[in-house]
């Protein structure tokens, strides 16, 4: 009997999306083999089922480095990417192929008429693009130019956004389309223990992610220098950051006296990240932006639920679509940024602390866990 094989097709790097190493993890279980094709922007550093193989295309090159090259370069790395997917797909014959984003689906079309084998797709959809943001008749701009056109090939569909489905063409899909929130895995934060958690002497507010303007971090710095109910603040910072951006939030520390208050940790693997987060207290989910992909959301912005999968009650952005998805979590706190209102939305965390934390770490383990959506799709 054949073995049953999936590819799993990703134009940066599964290490930097966790709801694809969720994916991945859990496809281990339903294939014998899952083959994972992607650029070689970022080292292996995760630990993968045994069944599971990794396809790095091309010499190792951050993810900012690949962004700064030359149009010819990127065609280069592009045409690479096609050539070792297309190699994936003749010679170990899946019976199921997964799509991470536009970029890989259109390289899927360009080598589809050359594709014998029965093979039913899925595409899972990240981040939503839009075209007037594509320099035109770049990779992007095809890409997303020609995302339309494979619904009538696509078996399964899934978003990490409900709100999302009105900018995809479901009535042409040919198969099903299933909502996959970006909910973290039960099999990776179980085993971070979190029992009892208690402020002790201060309050650690943390951000994980790509750290720039939008995530309330420069109204939170204004306030590092106040006691909330006797317990001094600091701000906790994990991700990438550029240099002048960085600059900009240490002046402006300087300027109201928090400097000392103020930590920034850089970029480490997605393994390491809950390690910092499960030693903080609050967790900051705060987006502004009002673009397709800060508009919605609320349910595939992973580090929120990560957030409460540690035990840590969040701060969000009070609007309308925040409210709508989490407002009813007791673990969920709104704030308009401006500072009384900041200050009270701390203060309301830090008053009902135990409540909040023990339902953020619940809420997780019954209900927002990625395992309890993923095991609703079908692959027969």
């Amino acid at each position: 009997m054949a073995n049953r094989n999936i590819i799993i097709a990703i134009y940066t790097h599964p290490e930097a999306y966790p709801p694809t190493l969720n994916a991945i993890h859990e496809l281990s279980y339903k294939f014998d083999s899952v083959y994972v094709v992607f650029r070689n922007v970022l080292p292996n550093q995760w630990s993968y089922p045994p069944n599971v193989k990794l396809v790095n295309v091309g010499k190792i090159m951050s993810i900012r480095e690949s962004e700064c090259q030359n149009l010819f370069l990127k065609t280069i790395s592009f045409l690479q990417f096609i050539f070792s997917f297309f190699k994936l797909i003749i010679f170990k014959k899946p019976v199921y192929i997964q799509i991470c984003d536009a970029i890989p689906l259109f390289s899927l079309k360009l080598i589809l008429p050359f594709i014998k084998s029965k093979t039913k797709l899925w595409y899972h959809n990240h981040d939503v693009a839009e075209i007037a943001l594509c320099r035109k008749y770049s990779i992007g701009w095809f890409a997303t130019k020609y995302e339309a056109k494979m619904f009538p090939f696509i078996d399964i569909f899934t978003l990490p956004a409900k709100d999302r489905e009105k900018y995809f063409p479901i009535n042409k899909l040919k198969g099903q389309y299933y909502f996959l929130p970006n909910y973290p895995s039960l099999q990776f934060y179980n085993k971070f223990k979190i029992k009892n958690k208690m402020i002790t002497n201060e309050i650690k507010l943390v951000y994980q992610g790509s750290i720039g303007l939008g995530h309330g971090l420069e109204e939170i710095i204004t306030i590092l220098n106040e006691k909330i109910q006797g317990f001094e603040l600091s701000l906790h910072l994990k991700g990438f950051i550029s240099d002048d951006y960085k600059l900009e939030l240490l002046d402006l520390a300087q300027i109201n006296l928090t400097e000392n208050s103020l930590h920034f940790y850089g970029v480490t693997a997605y393994q390491e990240v809950p390690k910092l987060a499960s030693t903080c207290h609050i967790g900051i989910g705060i987006h502004t932006g009002n673009d397709i992909m800060n508009a919605t959301l609320g349910t595939s912005s992973n580090k929120i639920y990560e957030y409460a999968a540690l035990g840590l009650p969040v701060l969000l952005f009070d609007n309308v679509h925040f409210r709508n998805i989490l407002g009813h979590n007791e673990w969920a706190e709104f704030t308009d940024l401006s500072k009384n209102n900041l200050i009270q939305a701390i203060t309301n965390i830090v008053t009902n602390y135990s409540l909040m934390t023990q339902s953020a770490n619940e809420t997780f383990r019954n209900e927002l866990n990625f395992e309890s959506n993923f095991n609703k799709l079908n692959f027969n």
